[in-house]
């Protein structure tokens, strides 16, 4: 599907679906959704910039998304469309569902992007029997076939809660992924559990909503936690798009960020920027884990003989803004 099928059949123009892709401009939210689900529904695929001479060399790398509704993955296909012109690659946005063995059957591909450690190991075992240059971006790979490039949760979930600590927080509650998660659900769950008993604290089982982090799951696990204890200082959501559904829902119940409860995110996609209050996050650098997920995965499809087999850890930091306060 190209940028013109997309836009027609979402009602707008070729820019808007443009913009709204790499965030560079605003885009009406109501807009924006609509293009996020038909991009998961009917997938994206612009035309590669460039034809390699070789004649086993199409150009195309796949990218597969688990979903479209989440600012991370939003804020990773934005900088992966910025970057891909270097390298002369066109790209095919490929919904992570059943409907991907499929896709993997239809498309020629040199390589594949994961995002989600959560991917079927079918279709993993379908990447690999089609020879494909693979990079698990953003995530832990469970697989040694092929590279990934994160940061370490564990360590950034343990900074963010003292963080929170050092505020003077002791009623914390967690809006986590699935533990079945190694990296985003059980190593920030560990990380969470692990700086509060280095203070001699315990986190509580009551207190972790561990049923992932979008949006309306942030909403609803918020109202939970609430009910579960009243007295709750602090929210600790594992990514910002649940913060913000965590924000909501408190705005709802008339309870005041920071002042009555603090709201800490996770991954400071730029979302957080533009919230109200400001979102305080741990702070993932996207644009360096893309520029070195790509440089992998292209190393290994021009040398198919030599493939990298790296976990590559980058740093993360805690970005301070308005939405945690001490005390």
């Amino acid at each position: 599907m190209t940028m013109r099928e997309l836009a027609k059949i979402c009602g707008v123009s070729p820019a808007t679906v443009s913009r709204s892709i790499n965030g560079q401009a605003p885009v009406n939210e109501l807009t924006r959704q609509k293009i996020n689900t038909a991009i998961a529904r009917h997938g994206y695929a612009p035309r590669p910039i460039h034809r390699s001479p070789q004649a086993d060399r199409c150009n195309m790398i796949g990218l597969m998304l688990p979903t479209m509704d989440h600012d991370f993955f939003q804020c990773v296909l934005g900088t992966i469309l910025g970057t891909l012109p270097r390298y002369r690659q066109g790209i095919v946005i490929i919904p992570e569902d059943t409907g991907a063995l499929e896709e993997l059957h239809r498309i020629p591909l040199d390589g594949v992007i994961l995002l989600s450690e959560e991917i079927s190991p079918d279709i993993i075992l379908k990447l690999n029997s089609l020879g494909l240059a693979l990079v698990m971006c953003g995530a832990l790979s469970l697989s040694r076939s092929f590279s990934a490039v994160h940061v370490d949760d564990l360590a950034a979930a343990y900074d963010g809660t003292n963080y929170l600590l050092d505020l003077g927080h002791r009623k914390i509650g967690l809006i986590a992924h699935s533990p079945f998660s190694i990296s985003s659900g059980f190593q920030r769950i560990a990380g969470c559990r692990k700086a509060m008993e280095d203070r001699g604290l315990a986190l509580l089982d009551h207190l972790v909503i561990s049923d992932g982090c979008d949006y309306e799951k942030g909403y609803r696990g918020a109202q939970t936690l609430l009910e579960r204890e009243p007295e709750l200082s602090a929210i600790f959501a594992h990514s910002d798009t649940a913060a913000l559904g965590v924000m909501s829902a408190l705005e709802d119940r008339g309870v005041k960020v920071p002042g009555d409860v603090s709201v800490l995110g996770f991954d400071d996609t730029g979302a957080g920027e533009r919230s109200r209050p400001r979102l305080s996050s741990v702070h993932q650098p996207i644009p360096d884990i893309v520029a070195k997920s790509l440089e992998l995965l292209i190393h290994d499809i021009e040398h198919p003989e030599a493939k990298n087999r790296e976990s590559v850890i980058l740093p993360h930091t805690i970005t301070r803004r308005d939405s945690c306060r001490e005390i």
